[in-house]
């Protein structure tokens, strides 16, 4: 499975730190793309950690497909 990672460059009066890694822009509708990057997602997974994570069973699953 592929992993896609896009790249924006925002001024810094416009992006604003909520933690220790991650950031939020506001007022902003949108945001323009400079790069793409492909990775597998075998290559991701050793970058992250689940925490408070707990596998769901099937029946806790809820999905509605609607077909056109």
């Amino acid at each position: 499975m592929e992993i896609y990672v896009y790249e924006i460059e925002v001024p810094d009066n416009e992006a604003r730190q909520i933690d220790e890694l991650q950031y939020v822009v506001d007022n902003k509708d949108e945001v323009e793309i400079t790069g793409v990057f492909t990775h597998k997602a075998i290559d991701v997974a050793q970058y992250y950690e689940l925490i408070n994570w707990k596998r769901e069973n099937k029946e806790d699953v809820n999905i509605e497909l609607k077909m056109r």
